[in-house]
């Protein structure tokens, strides 16, 4: 997809709140949420929503998750008794960069990561929308989670980030640790660890960004694909 340049209204609803996403999508999809969308709203349900939606529903054949000695050690669960209470893959999902200015770029320059915007479809065919947080909203029930980048600790005593990466032209492999419990209770409240696994695509473009863009705010939302695995207790 092309870079695009935009209003402070378009950046704030691509990296503002899941729920500014999510209900309208909701309401739209007429889930029994109500809610009332702006003009801006619409014209990206015209767009974003209505490609998700047509988006294939076919299950990805990933490898069984808890099969954990398959993954890279840095992404493995880390949670005693934990099982995977779902499986979802993403059917419609983006990266989403802007162009910025960066100290450590060598043309002073670079594109950084603001949020990912994704529709997932689980294993049990109930649908999640991801979005900046991380947040992952089942729309099945209504739960919601955030999570932040998890650590491991090396051979050596080094505390490193849970990420690995397999596939140097897609983003990295991950296990986020969740940091808060919200929405009504259901499925995602008893969720304790996330996993991104099987990524394809979605890392920054390689060029287009320069001190042009950057005072223009030109972002840029990078498709991908992944599987997402949530790690918890059943109840």
């Amino acid at each position: 997809m092309k870079s695009i340049k935009h209003l402070p209204i378009l950046k704030c609803l691509l990296l503002g709140t899941l729920s500014l996403f999510a209900l309208g999508l909701l309401a739209a999809c007429g889930n029994g949420y109500a809610q009332t969308t702006t003009p801006v709203e619409n014209a990206l349900s015209q767009n974003t929503f209505l490609h998700a939606a047509q988006a294939s529903s076919q299950k990805m054949s990933y490898p069984d998750p808890t099969n954990q000695n398959a993954l890279p050690e840095k992404v493995r669960v880390t949670g005693d008794g934990e099982t995977v209470l779902l499986r979802a893959w993403v059917t419609q999902g983006y990266q989403i960069y802007e162009c910025q200015a960066s100290s450590t770029a060598a043309s002073g320059f670079a594109w950084k990561l603001q949020a990912p915007f994704a529709f997932l479809k689980s294993d049990q065919g109930t649908n999640l929308i991801h979005a900046t947080g991380p947040s992952w909203l089942y729309t099945h029930d209504g739960s919601e989670i955030t999570a932040a980048l998890g650590k491991f600790t090396t051979a050596n005593g080094s505390v490193v980030p849970a990420n690995a990466t397999p596939d140097a032209k897609s983003v990295p492999w991950l296990r986020l640790d969740v940091n808060a419990h919200l929405g009504t209770p259901g499925l995602l409240s008893h969720v304790n660890e996330v996993q991104r696994l099987y990524t394809h695509n979605g890392i920054a473009p390689s060029s287009g960004c320069n001190q042009d863009a950057a005072a223009q705010h030109v972002i840029d939302p990078v498709s991908y694909t992944a599987e997402y695995v949530f790690w918890g207790r059943k109840w």
